[in-house]
Order: C-alpha cells, then sequence, then structure tokens
C-alpha cells in the first residue's frame, strides 16, 4: 500500500511539474501568449476601422447606410477585443466590477435566466409554429382575396347601372373603372399570396413526421446532446442519497443508536435532520453536476421542478408538521404503544418516516405503514399480559355464531378454519374477532342441567348429587385422559315445576378441546346411565325438553 500511494505522489509531482514548465514556456513565448494574440487582433480591427471611416467619407448616398453599419459592428467588435484583453490582463471583470453600481432588475434578471429555456422550448416546437403561422396566413389571405372579389363585383354592378356606352360612362365611371383596376391588382396580389401560402402548407404538412416520430426524435436529440449530464446528475443524486442513507444504518449495526428501547428524543431529531440533510445534498450534488457540465437548460429545469415541490409543500405544511411530531415521538401514536389497524391489535415496533407494526400472534404480522397515514390514530401503553391475539394456529375455537372448528392459519387479512369433518372456511380478521371467538385451547368449562323426579325428593339434597359426581368422575376417564379433567361439579339448582334440576359443571384442560362434542354427549349419557342404575325416574318434561333441544 505504501508503494502505491508513494508512485501515486511521484506521479503527481511529475504531472504538476510539467504543468509548472508548460506554463513557464507560455509566458516566456510571446508568440504564444494570449495577450499578444489579442493585441494583434487589435490591431486588425483598428485598421479595418480606419479603413471603413475613410471609405465612408468618399462614399456617395446609396453606400453610405451599408457602410455606417459596417462601421458599427467593428465598432462593437472592437470594444469586445478590448474588454477582453483588460480583464485576461487584470484578471477582473469591468463588468462586474462597475455591476454594484447598477439597480437590480427583477424582469431582466428572469429573462436572463428563462432565456436558455425558453430558446430550447422554440427550438422544440418550431415545426408546429411554421405550420399555425402559415394556415393564419393562408386564412388572412383567402379572406382578403373575398373582400377583394366582393369589392370588384359591386364596383361592376355600380358600373352597369350608369346610363351610357362603355367610354360614355362620365367622371363617376371613370372613378369606378380606376377603383375596378386597383381592386383588381389586389386581388391578384392575394390570389399569388394564397398560392404560395398553400403551397408552403402542403410542403410542410407533406414532410411533417407523426406524433411519435416527431417525439421520438426530439427525445432522442434532447438525450443525444444531454445524455451524459442527465445520467451525471441521475448518479450523483442516487449516490449521495443512498450512501448518507446507509451511513447511519452501518452506524446502527455497530452500536445501539437505533435500539429501540434506547431511542431518545434527541437520536430521533437527529434522525429527521439527517433525513432532510440527505435529501437536500442530492439535489444539491444535482444541481452541482450540471453546472459543472454547463447545462444551464437541465439546470433550470431541475430548479423549476424543486421549486415547484417546494411551492407544493406549504400547502401541505400541517400534515408535514404532524409527520414530524409522529416521527419525534411526540404525537398521537407513540413507539412501543398498541394501536389498532383495521381492528386488530398491533404493537408500534418503530416509528420514523416508514413505522413498522407487528403482531407477533399472526402469521406475517409485520409490515411498514407511511408515517403520514398514521395522522388521526392514538395508541395506548400494552397492559401487563395483554394478548395480542386471542387465538393462536392449532387452536381450537367456538364462535359467536355458534361455529366450532380448529384455527389454521391467522394473518392480518384472514383467518382460516378447519371444521370438524368439514373443509376450511376463511373469514376476514375483522369478522373473526367481532364474532368473540372463545378459545378451547385454554381449558374450557361444560354445564349440564339434569332433572330427576319429585318422589326422589327425600334424597335430592343429599345422595342424588353425590352419586351423580362418583358417576361422572368415575366415567368420564373412559372419553378422555383423566388428567385433561381438572374439577368435576354437581350442585342443586332449584326444584322447578316437574323435576328437580342439578347442574354439572365440568372443567377441562385446552388439550381436551378436540372432543368438545363427545365430552358433551357424554356427559348426558353417564347422567342417564346413573339415573338407570340408581333407578332414578326422569320425568317425562324433562326428556321432551332434551329432546327438543337436541
Amino acid at each position: 500500500m505504501f508503494a502505491a500511494a508513494f508512485r501515486c505522489w511521484v506521479v503527481l509531482i511529475v504531472f504538476g511539474a510539467s504543468a509548472t514548465w508548460s506554463s513557464a514556456q507560455d509566458t516566456q513565448d510571446p508568440s504564444g501568449s494570449p495577450l499578444r494574440s489579442l493585441l494583434d487582433s487589435i490591431r486588425v480591427k483598428q485598421s479595418q476601422l480606419a479603413d471603413k471611416k475613410t471609405a465612408l467619407r468618399n462614399a456617395t448616398g446609396d453606400d453610405r447606410p451599408d457602410l455606417e453599419a459596417e462601421i458599427r459592428q467593428r465598432e462593437a467588435d472592437l470594444d469586445a477585443l478590448e474588454k477582453r484583453f483588460a480583464m485576461i490582463a487584470t484578471g477582473v471583470d469591468r463588468e462586474q466590477f462597475e455591476a454594484s453600481d447598477a439597480k437590480f432588475d427583477l424582469q431582466g434578471e428572469l429573462q436572463t435566466l428563462l432565456e436558455p429555456l425558453i430558446q430550447q422550448l422554440k427550438s422544440a416546437t418550431e415545426g408546429p409554429r411554421e405550420i399555425e403561422r402559415l394556415r393564419q396566413e393562408l386564412a388572412a389571405a383567402t379572406a382578403q382575396r373575398k373582400l377583394a372579389a366582393d369589392a370588384i363585383f359591386s364596383l361592376d354592378r355600380r358600373l352597369a347601372e350608369i346610363p351610357g356606352a362603355a367610354g360614355e360612362k362620365g367622371a363617376l365611371g371613370t372613378k369606378l373603372e380606376g377603383l375596378r383596376e386597383e381592386w383588381r391588382e389586389i386581388r391578384k396580389e392575394n390570389d399569388a399570396a394564397v398560392r404560395v401560402t398553400r403551397h408552403e402548407l402542403d410542403t410542410r404538412l407533406s414532410n411533417q413526421k407523426s406524433f411519435f416520430e416527431s417525439t421520438g426524435e426530439i427525445a432522442g436529440d434532447f438525450f443525444k446532446q444531454r445524455g451524459v449530464s442527465i445520467l451525471l446528475a441521475l448518479g450523483a443524486f442516487l449516490g449521495v442519497f443512498v450512501v448518507f442513507r446507509l451511513v447511519p444504518r452501518s452506524v446502527a449495526n455497530v452500536g445501539s443508536l437505533r435500539d429501540r428501547k434506547r431511542r431518545s428524543f434527541y437520536s430521533r431529531l437527529l434522525d429527521v435532520l439527517w433525513s432532510a440533510f440527505t435529501v437536500v445534498a442530492a439535489i444539491g450534488a444535482t444541481l452541482l453536476v450540471l453546472y459543472l457540465e454547463n447545462d444551464w437548460v437541465l439546470l433550470l429545469i431541475v430548479l423549476i421542478f424543486v421549486l415547484g415541490i417546494g411551492w407544493a409543500s406549504v400547502r401541505i405544511l400541517p400534515s408535514l408538521v404532524e409527520q414530524v411530531r409522529l416521527v419525534l415521538n411526540l404525537g398521537g401514536v407513540r413507539e412501543g404503544d398498541r394501536i389498532l389497524w383495521d381492528d386488530v391489535p398491533y404493537q408500534v415496533a418503530r416509528l420514523g418516516l416508514y413505522t413498522v407494526l407487528e403482531n407477533p400472534d399472526l402469521s406475517g404480522g409485520v409490515f411498514r405503514v407511511p408515517v403520514r397515514d398514521l395522522i388521526g390514530h392514538n395508541s395506548r401503553p400494552t397492559a401487563i399480559g395483554e394478548r395480542w391475539f386471542p387465538t393462536r394456529e392449532g387452536d381450537w375455537v367456538i364462535l359467536a355464531n355458534g361455529i366450532r372448528a380448529r384455527v389454521e392459519m391467522q394473518t392480518p387479512e384472514f383467518v382460516r378454519l378447519q371444521l370438524p369433518g368439514g373443509g376450511p372456511q376463511t373469514i376476514s380478521t375483522a369478522e373473526f374477532l367481532a364474532n368473540a371467538p372463545r378459545n378451547l385451547s385454554e381449558g374450557f368449562r361444560i354445564e349440564v342441567v339434569f332433572g330427576v323426579d319429585y318422589q326422589h325428593q327425600a334424597i335430592c339434597t343429599t345422595d342424588v348429587p353425590a352419586r351423580m359426581l362418583a358417576g361422572l368422575q368415575q366415567r368420564l376417564s373412559g372419553i378422555v385422559p383423566a388428567e385433561t379433567i381438572q374439577a368435576i361439579e354437581v350442585a342443586f339448582m332449584n326444584a322447578g315445576a316437574s323435576s328437580l334440576d342439578y347442574e354439572i359443571q365440568a372443567d377441562f384442560a385446552g388439550s381436551a378441546a378436540r372432543e368438545y362434542e363427545k365430552i358433551q354427549f357424554g356427559i348426558a349419557r353417564i347422567l342417564v346411565d346413573i339415573c338407570n342404575d340408581e333407578g332414578w325416574v326422569i320425568p317425562f318434561t324433562q326428556v321432551t325438553l332434551h329432546q327438543a333441544a337436541s
């Protein structure tokens, strides 16, 4: 590396020495001096000007205007050479030196700035403008020819109304004849103008290219002349923008500047300022490249575009201010809080120009939204132990509409359910939450109301509930594993109109959720078997109600 650097320094020293020697040679050689060349040109112009002035003094009346115009042109050329000689000799532009005393002319300055762009537009639209000009001239000449024809027709009618033979019309006839001849000459001129203009217009129209050909040619010429400048400007903009955007990310990978738990107000403010500086630096690099390329037309286009964006930004200033407040974590949505987005809860994982929303319980539950879309929303801190979604994939649920199914997939947009013994059913995530899903996989309770006849009133609060409980505890293990049975309770509920009613509550672990309906039916069957074994009578109305319910 040291050897390579040394070689580079040697090359630079040799190059600088050669440049200095060449400059010294130019200074020592008068024949190659630009001042000497300018001085020779000034002497030649002075000699030519003196010859022209001498010729003007000896010229006749017809030649004098041309000589005077030529003398004025040569005086202007001589004055320009004198100014150029003085500027090179002194290194100071005299006009710039004297400009401090001049008044600022806004209209003149704008005209100077926009003149290259206007010239470019005029050059691009020269063909259509010329065709439109010829059409207007043709329409005007045609209208004038019609007027001339009307005038001649009126004069002929008036001549016909004068009594007497031709040549005996008197003074009035002579006057009208003169007018008719004048208008005939005018009509001839108009006829010629119409023919010439129509010929030029037809020639232009026959040579006119189609819209796509003209557009392609204009675009081709534009990119042919300014293609290098466009590529350099785009390269400068993208290069500066990408590099400046990657710098803070590389710093974040090394340190903890972007650690979501440690991000302070000052780090957020630095992010906002850095983002603004990145855009300004990228635009500045683009303008600098165009300035160095001396492409004034593209420079004006970019400047007008930037000014247009700035003017439009003034109208959306309140929205921009609110976005900045959000990015600085000072708005209605705060980083780390809980927010409802499309009726689904999310955590604001990262708050920036593009905010990251995250729901750990959803597949694909991480996505980015522009910070402007958060305007009008509010967030709140997450409560301790608060769930991000009522279910997880693989859980068994019962919806408010009575559907019992297993959650096969849940995403921010939809939830796919697998129905027992049937195919899948897909509903939107918002609809799923609106149906208040009951998650059986986290444990569930089955409640059954069962009644016996009043003839067992003597033992209804003692033997009946005890034997029901013992029978359920013994026989439910044949339906589901014993370890999934968490608690069973049998309690006398009330004395009904036709039966003594009992409420059975059985709690099960979530692993038994798949057998929910089997457990329901099994409890009813076990209670009937217990009654049969004990000889207890089941009221007819009770059986009827169960049959109706089933």
